[in-house]
């Protein structure tokens, strides 16, 4: 007589009513149907055979993690993006490159929660989840660690003044963080990371151009110097003209209170370079220098009424040193802007009433950082020093726009402590 033995493994399905576990036996009835009465077969559940649990690596090791889903603009520290205390969203190198955005003001267009408004020719405005408006200084946006805000006009410049070449990744952190960022960034922050050395020269170009209303060049060039040195350099410029409009046939009266811009709504060019030291322990030293000037640049804002012009020239120097345990850096610099434009008051015995402003600015940042780690636990510490020096026309009274030797002065030091 034939005789069968099998190992059942058990399917187990829930009953809708009794909730109880039902235990079909169909596989071992059907193979021992020919079995006497007499005969009894044994039955033994096997264990489904379950795949081991991914092992993670350490929350210092992700050398082996793609690019989006890494951040360090959220905590100040590289981080995974799910450990991250708020929502992140990360645009890698390759998202950069495959787009058909011209500027990086376009790019965000097709991120969610992000509005980007286009007041005027070359001219952004960008929040985050609904915070947006004229000159927005609801967001801070940081270019590799420092603020990239035009403090003077409260608001960012987004064409013209960004080396749009040199944009590794940029993280978005959306909803407020001024607990890390300061007042500033109630809406959130961007953060723009410029790229690395590598151990190969490269060469990235970007470029675009528009009949009749100008173009933008820029390329950056980096790469190893030697065994433990290696550099970047980047040059730009841009030149956006006016946009044809209706005539009106009048002729047009100069005057000294307020500015013109002619065919150009914005002319700048931009240049920088970074030098550094590959020591042991992975260690880094950096010095950088940044520079943008500005001459011509016509922008609205919330009570322009007539043509403005404003025109400025920023430049950075910066050191920074790097290691495992965290970084200690050193920032300053120096601004020297003008602005002038025709406001919507008019007083018969003044005619219209114009604003004219000049700022130098001058600010020194000291700021250093320190981490630890322990099991699967990061702690940071740090400090920030930093002494910020205006002089202006409209810090006094007295104060005349064409006479600085009569800019009153004005100095604010801050001190912060973070972890």
């Amino acid at each position: 007589m034939l005789r069968a033995a099998t190992e059942n493994v058990c399917v187990h399905a829930r009953s809708p009513r009794s909730g109880l576990l039902v235990v079909p036996a169909l596989l071992a009835v059907a193979l021992n149907l020919g079995a006497a009465d007499n005969e009894t077969v044994t039955t033994v559940d096997k264990p489904i055979a379950r795949a081991p649990a991914p092992v993670l690596s350490p929350i210092g090791d992700l050398s082996l993690v793609d690019d989006d889903r890494w951040v360090t603009a959220v905590s100040r520290r590289r981080q995974r993006i799910e450990n991250a205390p708020q929502p992140v969203t990360v645009l890698s190198s390759r998202d950069l490159i495959n787009t058909p955005a011209v500027t990086l003001a376009d790019r965000l267009r097709y991120v969610a929660g992000v509005d980007v408004y286009q007041d005027r020719h070359g001219q952004y405005d960008i929040g985050l989840r609904g915070y947006n408006g004229i000159l927005n200084n609801r967001i801070q946006v940081l270019l590799d660690g420092r603020e990239f805000r035009q403090e003077e006009f409260g608001s960012v410049l987004w064409r013209g003044i960004l080396s749009s070449s040199d944009i590794q990744r940029v993280e978005i952190i959306k909803g407020p963080s001024s607990v890390g960022y300061g007042a500033n960034a109630f809406g959130g922050v961007i953060a723009i990371e410029g790229r690395e050395a590598g151990d190969k020269q490269q060469f990235f170009a970007v470029g675009d151009v528009s009949s009749p209303h100008g173009g933008d060049i820029d390329g950056t060039a980096l790469g190893p110097l030697g065994r433990y040195a290696y550099f970047k350099i980047n040059a730009g410029a841009t030149r956006l003209k006016d946009f044809n409009g209706v005539q009106s046939g009048l002729q047009r009266i100069d005057s000294n209170q307020t500015g013109v811009t002619y065919d150009d709504d914005l002319l700048s060019q931009r240049y920088g370079g970074l030098l550094g030291v590959r020591l042991p322990g992975d260690h880094r030293l950096e010095v950088d220098y940044h520079a943008v000037d500005v001459p011509r640049w016509e922008f609205i804002d919330d009570l322009d009424v007539g043509s403005n012009h404003a025109a400025f020239y920023d430049d950075d120097l910066g050191a920074r040193f790097k290691g495992p345990w965290g970084q200690i850096g050193y920032l300053h610099h120096r601004s020297d802007k003008t602005y002038q434009t025709q406001k919507v008051l008019y007083v018969p015995a003044e005619a219209f009433r114009y604003t004219q402003g000049g700022f130098i600015t001058t600010e020194d940042r000291l700021r250093g950082q320190v981490n630890h780690d322990w099991a699967r636990n990061h702690l940071s510490l740090g400090a920030e020093v930093s002494r910020w020096e205006s002089r202006s026309n409209l810090w006094s009274t007295t104060g005349r726009f064409g006479a600085r030797d009569t800019w009153a002065k004005v100095v604010t030091t801050n001190r912060a402590l973070f972890a």
